[in-house]
């Protein structure tokens, strides 16, 4: 059978078995936002999954369920090639029906040299946000892929010069390593949504939008309103505190969904959801669309469940959208609210969050960069 995918030079280490670092042992994509990476891995990892046997590993630092991996991802990724009658998609696996081939999905916070073994035949690991892995795991990770012509392929936006894996890949790379740097500049497909927030951002902040969409390590600025601080997704569980949700709806725009705690005079949050509605209709089957429909906003509903929000949470939600609200209580989360906005409750809520302590889970990347946007005007 004959599968149709146009790619780009960046990424055709992948697929072309002439390029010199095509047996590379290591490869290694990094850069800023839009520029493809995860989803030409993705499809390279279910081409190769089809056309030979092979067992793949996708892992990140952090992975509390299979709704924080690619599975969807994948699983999208499949349906797009026109592949969907030779994999089985189950709730925790993917498998290839006429090989053999398997995907499976392990977080790898918390992994021991002896919980990891059964890895050890691994033809693939893909490591997904790999910005936020420790050297721990890393150190636990890379001897375990050790199978002859084993592969370990990296994605990540960069945050830090000294996270470890920028040095260990980047600035100072193992023998056997294919390296590359995307961006959104290098994906001929990307989004004209996020080409203007791109150029909105370099016209307000070009520092930051050399950060977040060409994918330069960051630079502390003095000059941030918040500076705050990572924790681990543990230490946030392990926080006895009433658990809060907040929701700032996005049809086009991000669709933020966050979790919330407030302890000893400290707020912690953790990111639940960033992509916008469309963006998470792209991403749905036809049947799924089609359920969706059953309901009155039911796109909020799948959503809420999708995330185990419990009925009985307190949601505080922005009072731009009040038809949701109404959705969300009519389906049983009966105490969601809307903010009370009033003049000058933005830089009110600015100034109160400058004053507190606040921690964010290291894997809520999208909260971290908002709190990057946020800095006190410089006369210059």
């Amino acid at each position: 059978m004959k599968i149709k995918h146009e790619t780009t030079e960046f990424f055709e280490v992948l697929y072309n078995e002439t390029h010199e670092d095509f047996y590379s042992r290591y490869k290694i994509f990094y850069g800023g936002r839009g520029g493809r990476k995860s989803w030409e891995i993705a499809t390279a990892l279910i081409l190769r999954a089809y056309r030979k046997k092979t067992l793949i590993l996708c892992t990140r630092e952090i992975q509390n369920s299979i709704n924080d991996s690619v599975l969807s991802l994948l699983s999208n990724t499949i349906e797009r090639l026109k592949l969907s009658a030779f994999f089985e998609i189950q709730k925790t696996t993917i498998i290839c029906k006429h090989n053999g081939s398997e995907f499976k999905f392990k977080g790898l916070n918390g992994m021991t040299i002896d919980s990891i073994k059964s890895f050890e035949g691994v033809d693939y690991c893909w490591v997904e946000e790999a910005h936020s892995v420790s050297k721990k795991s890393w150190d636990v990770l890379i001897p375990t892929i050790r199978k002859e012509g084993s592969e370990i392929w990296v994605s990540f936006n960069p945050d830090l010069a000294t996270d470890p894996v920028y040095e260990r890949f980047v600035l100072e790379p193992p023998e056997d390593t294919f390296v590359q740097k995307v961006s959104y500049l290098d994906n001929p497909d990307c989004p004209q949504t996020l080409i203007k927030e791109a150029n909105y951002l370099k016209r307000v902040n070009e520092d930051l939008y050399n950060h977040i969409y060409l994918g330069e390590v960051r630079d502390h600025s003095e000059h941030r309103i918040f500076k705050w601080k990572p924790v681990s997704f543990e230490e946030f569980d392990d926080i006895q505190a009433t658990t809060y949700y907040g929701v700032d709806w996005g049809k086009v725009d991000p669709w933020g969904i966050v979790a919330a705690k407030y302890h000893d005079g400290r707020l912690f949050v953790h990111e639940l959801n960033y992509s916008s509605e469309n963006e998470t209709m792209d991403n749905l089957s036809q049947t799924q669309i089609l359920a969706l429909r059953e309901h009155e906003e039911g796109l909020v509903k799948w959503m809420f469940e999708k995330l185990n929000i419990p009925k009985d949470a307190i949601i505080v939600c922005d009072n731009n959208r009040r038809e949701k609200v109404r959705a969300l209580r009519v389906a049983g989360w009966e105490s969601a609210i809307t903010a009370r906005k009033g003049r000058g409750s933005i830089v009110d809520g600015i100034y109160s969050l400058s004053q507190l302590e606040v921690f964010y889970t290291k894997g809520s990347s999208n909260i971290e960069m908002e709190q990057l946007l946020y800095s006190w005007e410089v006369d210059r």
